[in-house]
Parts: C-alpha cells; sequence; structure tokens
C-alpha cells in the first residue's frame, strides 16, 4: 500500500513537471506572438475619466509618438579642396534617407534641403566650418533668400556651423512645414535697415510637428533670435499649434539698433505657434534711442500653448511680453532681473496664464498689466524693482473687469512701490500674499484674503 502511495506521488509529480516544461517550451517557441506590454495609460486620455489630453507637453509631442524611424545611411564627406564634394548643396543633391553629411573646414555657399527626409548635415567635429551666402527657396509663404532652408521635409539636422547672413536676408535658418534639429551653431542674423533679419525661424500650420532648437550662440539680428509662426497666409489666418518649437540652452544676445525704429525680440512665440522654452539666457533687446515697439526678451503674440522655465532674461527693454490673444501659456521660474519693465501683459481677452515661482528682480517694473484677464501668480517674489507691480488698462478688450490672483507671493523691498493701482477696471486678489506699500490713484480694488 505504500509502495502504491509513493508510486502514484512519483507520478503525478512526473505529469506536473511534464506539463510545466511543455508549457515553457510552448512559452519559449511563442514568446515573441504571445508577450504583452506592460499596461501604460494612453497619452490621449486626460487625468480623469472620459476627459481628452489637452496638455501642451502631449500636444507638442503627439507627432513624435508616430514619427518614422530613420534608416541607417552612409557618411558624405564635404571638403572644399579634396572632395568628393566640393560643397554642402552637392552633397544633400545625392544623398539619401538616413545619410549624414560631414563638412571639413572651409566656407562654404548656404544650402538647401526641399521634400526630404531623416538627414544629418554638420561640420566635423573640431572643424571649423562658416556657412554664408544666399540662396532662393519657394515655401508656402512665398519665396525668400536666406542662407539655410528646410522645406517640406522631416528629421534634418543643422549643427555645428558658423552662419552668417547676407545683409539684406530675413533669415539665416528657417525651416517651413518641416521637422527637426537645429543644435550647437553660431548664428548670426543680417542688420540690415531695408530688411532686418531673423537667426532661427520655425515656420508650419499643416501638423504639429516639432523643430528642436538648442545649445545656439545667436546674435547681431536685425529683428528676432528665434522665431516660431503658424500663420496660414491663404487662409489669412493662424492654426493653433500648427508648429512647435522645443527651444533649450541657447544663449540669444540682442543688439541695440538706436538709430532707427523696430521690433527687436529675443524669442517670439506668434500667430498660433507652440513652444516649450527652457534654459535659455537672453539679453541685450532694447533701443536706446526709444521706439514705438517694444524690444523684448520673449514675445508670446497671439501664441498657443507655450511653456517657459529656468530662463535667465536680462538688460532688455522687457523681460517677456505678452499681447493680444494669447491662449494657455505657463511661465516657471525664470529669473527676470534688470530689465525695464521685467513682466508686461497686455491681453485682450480672457486666458489661461499661470506665473509659478517666477524671480522678477531689480527692473523698473517689476509687473505691468493693461486689460489682462485671469493671470495667476504662484509663489513668485517680485522684489528690489522700482515699482513692484503696476496695475493698470485701457479697458478695450472684451474683459470689462480684468483679475489677477497671488498666490503665497512676494512683493516686497521695491524702491518707490511694492504695489501701484490704477485703472478702476481692474481688480486684484491676494491670497497670502505680503507687501509694505500700496497706492491707488485709479479706484482698482484690491481683495486680500
Amino acid at each position: 500500500m505504500r509502495r502504491k502511495k509513493l508510486i502514484l506521488k512519483v507520478t503525478l509529480i512526473a505529469v506536473a513537471a511534464s506539463f510545466l516544461i511543455g508549457s515553457f517550451s510552448v512559452q519559449g517557441i511563442f514568446a515573441q506572438e504571445i508577450k504583452r506590454p506592460r499596461p501604460v495609460a494612453s497619452p490621449f486620455l486626460g487625468a480623469k475619466k472620459g476627459e481628452v489630453n489637452t496638455s501642451s507637453s502631449f500636444q507638442a509631442n503627439i507627432a513624435g509618438i508616430f514619427k518614422m524611424d530613420c534608416p541607417k545611411g552612409i557618411k558624405l564627406v564635404v571638403d572644399a579642396v579634396n572632395g568628393p564634394y566640393l560643397d554642402i548643396q552637392s552633397a544633400i543633391d545625392v544623398a539619401s534617407d538616413g545619410d549624414t553629411i560631414e563638412v571639413m573646414s572651409g566656407t562654404y555657399d548656404g544650402f538647401k534641403v526641399e521634400a526630404r527626409s531623416c538627414l544629418k548635415i554638420g561640420a566635423k567635429k573640431s572643424e571649423i566650418v562658416i556657412v554664408t551666402g544666399s540662396v532662393s527657396i519657394s515655401t508656402y509663404r512665398g519665396t525668400y533668400s536666406l542662407t539655410i532652408g528646410v522645406v517640406d521635409s522631416t528629421n534634418i539636422e543643422i549643427s555645428h556651423f558658423i552662419v552668417q547672413a547676407g545683409y539684406t536676408d530675413p533669415f539665416s535658418i528657417a525651416y517651413f512645414n518641416s521637422t527637426g534639429k537645429v543644435k550647437h551653431n553660431d548664428v548670426g542674423g543680417n542688420t540690415g535697415q531695408a530688411n532686418p533679419g531673423n537667426s532661427i525661424a520655425a515656420f508650419g500650420f499643416t501638423s504639429p510637428g516639432t523643430v528642436t532648437i538648442e545649445h545656439n550662440y545667436i546674435h547681431d539680428y536685425g529683428k528676432i533670435g528665434v522665431l516660431v509662426n503658424s500663420w496660414n497666409p491663404s487662409a489669412s489666418a493662424y492654426v493653433p499649434g500648427g508648429i512647435h518649437a522645443e527651444i533649450k540652452h541657447n544663449t540669444i544676445v540682442g543688439t541695440d539698433f538706436a538709430e532707427y525704429f523696430r521690433v527687436q525680440d529675443g524669442i517670439q512665440v506668434t500667430y498660433g505657434g507652440s513652444a516649450d522654452i527652457e534654459h535659455n539666457d537672453i539679453s541685450g533687446n532694447f533701443q536706446t534711442g526709444g521706439s514705438e515697439w517694444t524690444c523684448d526678451g520673449m514675445m508670446c503674440y497671439d501664441a498657443h500653448l507655450v511653456t517657459t522655465k529656468k530662463n535667465k532674461l536680462y538688460n532688455n527693454q522687457m523681460g517677456i511680453a505678452i499681447q493680444k490673444y494669447v491662449n494657455d501659456l505657463k511661465i516657471g521660474d525664470d529669473d527676470i532681473k534688470g530689465n525695464e519693465w521685467g513682466l508686461y501683459t497686455w491681453n485682450w481677452v480672457p486666458s489661461t496664464i499661470e506665473v509659478n515661482k517666477a524671480k522678477i528682480k531689480e527692473n523698473e517694473y517689476g509687473w505691468v498689466n493693461w486689460d489682462t484677464d485671469g493671470i495667476v501668480f504662484d509663489n513668485c517674489k517680485l522684489e528690489k524693482n522700482i515699482y513692484g507691480l503696476y496695475n493698470g488698462g485701457y479697458n478695450i478688450g472684451s474683459s470689462t473687469n480684468p483679475t489677477a490672483t497671488f498666490n503665497n507671493c512676494k512683493i516686497t523691498k521695491n524702491t518707490d512701490y511694492d504695489v501701484l493701482q490704477g485703472s478702476s477696471t481692474n481688480t486684484l486678489v491676494f491670497f497670502k500674499t505680503k507687501y509694505d506699500t500700496y497706492y491707488n490713484y485709479g479706484g482698482g480694488i484690491l481683495i486680500e484674503n
């Protein structure tokens, strides 16, 4: 009896082992077919059940979810002396998707990339390559003369060049309905009076593609250092989020034009363009002679979905300017110091503008407001300015009683007044916000909690 039980136990163990081994072997054979991915939250969904994700980070990067992988190509060498390619354009013309065009030291003509994919074009490491001279390029916005142009292309990288625009060229580097990267370049825009230039521009309205602009030295531009624009000229309207830019770790230095008047911005996001702007050093955008136009470290004008973080903005006329129909703007932890006006808002319709942990110090005015409704300051410092804030208004927009809210902020140590309240149409709401001096000359409303 004991022997039969032992045999039965051994038999059961053997059957179980056989079943497990068989299962493992089947699983091993079909592992690639039956393996399931770890469950993750859909990027299309919002924080709550039934909501759709409309965050700027999602909208900006949705194109990246579906972007194609670039094939691995070959290297084409451009050498003005030894070849095999004597100029950059000739290498582009024969390149295939995935190829890298490596440029040796020398001075080369400008070039264009039209309806191509997956090209890396740049100077070889430690080589000094200057790109200058104009090329003509046809775009949905018209025909332009510029130094480097990219049209209707995807994943085009431009890197490690010294780019010098012609005296009358409107752009040094410009992307039109295209995606890619502009990185580690020294870029100067033209300073001509007749047609002042922009250093780097990203235009587009057909898709939420992204142009990444990072680690560049951008200087001597006649108008704008980095421009992001989603205007559709054929429809005479802008497309919200038609082009997105990642603008990171750049040094952007403007030029004082005392002899003639025009706008000059370090970064301008306009006409529906969207951008993430982080870790940039932006200075020198001003005119000593005065101008009817503002000169700004950063300008958002009719922009859509813009975030900023840890930028340094100093020695500009306006540190950050926000104008007209701006939609969904988040300013985070920027250092706004030593400008005439630190933060300037003139927004005509209710919007979502959040300022979080900004340090607005040592400006003439920390914040100047005209008719902006719905702006919220959280944990900000407006200190050591001449005026901490000036809240006025023309009452020309659709907001009949614009309201700004301050939560846990410090508006202190300013020379003349911490809070200067103007127009009777404007309201300030303070929650746990400190200030020392207050002057109300226009009948504005202050609500404290």
